[in-house]
């Protein structure tokens, strides 16, 4: 039972769920990231 009931809504909320977040987060993380990590290895340095 449990298997019919999770297999529809994980089809579902996976497809829609990991073409939306992956576009935001892509565009937000790299942008951000990008700079500090920058600045925090010079300082290591």
């Amino acid at each position: 039972m449990p298997d019919k009931p999770k297999s529809p809504k994980l089809e579902k909320s996976a497809p829609v769920s990991a073409k939306q977040p992956p576009r935001r987060s892509e565009a937000k993380r790299p942008e951000k990231p990008a700079p500090r990590p920058i600045f925090t290895d010079w300082a290591s340095i």
